[in-house]
């Protein structure tokens, strides 16, 4: 891996991972552009890295007045993601490798953003984060685990869904990401030593990668929440459809 790609590839997390759009999706794609045959896995292990921390940043000291009830409603909402991730981690790796399942699940994400503008334009009665809540926004969080159904718009859109103000489904979303990406690091990091350790770290392509997932993360998160206080999702609607459109109709010709 060059320094070229691994700039990009941290880029194309850090933006993708926060913006609904789908960073497992766009990561599967650009590995496969470049031409990747041999695990990327350590570093993914340091991009994930380097995305936790922009939410840590980027909410900073904000995260000291989170209360213990609301960690408890995030700890629910994890509940359904471990679940799933461990009962089905073989066939979630598996659709990785579909460009079609990749078309589809694109198209999935496009009409999310459709859904968190529509709503964002016509909110349902708003209400406060209940333990209930918690559990259905933490489903969607679960099925964001397949590529390219991303999981920042499905927990948005679930959040909005069941009653939460605009900026509180923002809030959850990320507090929700917190464990959500400690702990898809801890289980690449159980893959990586089972398969027989670290291996060699390439220094400089690995601090290229990361500072490029840090910092277009940290762009990528304040411009989401701006999107979402404008109601201006229908932008990334249409773009995840119409690469979803193009995939799709390229693995069925």
């Amino acid at each position: 891996m060059t320094i070229g790609q691994a700039f990009l590839l941290g880029l194309v997390q850090g933006v993708t991972e926060f913006l609904p759009v789908s960073s497992s999706g766009h990561l599967v794609l650009l590995q496969e552009w470049f031409g990747f045959t041999e695990s990327l896995l350590t570093f993914d292990i340091f991009l994930h890295l380097a995305t936790l921390i922009a939410i840590l940043l980027f909410f900073g000291r904000s995260l000291f007045a989170v209360t213990l009830k609301e960690w408890i409603l995030v700890a629910l909402g994890t509940i359904p993601a471990v679940v799933i991730g461990l009962a089905f981690k073989d066939q979630i790796e598996a659709m990785f490798m579909a460009t079609t399942f990749i078309g589809i699940e694109l198209i999935i994400t496009g009409l999310v953003n459709f859904y968190i503008d529509y709503r964002v334009k016509h909110p349902v009665k708003e209400s406060p984060l209940s333990p209930v809540k918690s559990l259905l926004i933490g489903v969607a969080q679960a099925v964001a685990i397949i590529p390219a159904i991303s999981r920042s718009g499905s927990t948005v859109a679930a959040g909005m869904a069941v009653g939460l103000e605009r900026e509180a489904a923002f809030r959850y979303s990320f507090l929700l990401a917190i464990p959500a990406l400690a702990g898809a690091g801890v289980l690449q990091l159980k893959d990586v030593v089972e398969a027989g350790g670290l291996g060699e770290i390439a220094i400089i392509p690995f601090a290229v990668g990361g500072v490029a997932a840090l910092v277009s993360g940290l762009l990528s998160l304040g411009l989401f929440r701006y999107v979402i206080i404008k109601a201006q999702l229908k932008w990334f609607g249409w773009y995840c459809v119409i690469l979803g459109g193009v995939l799709l109709l390229k693995s069925l010709v």
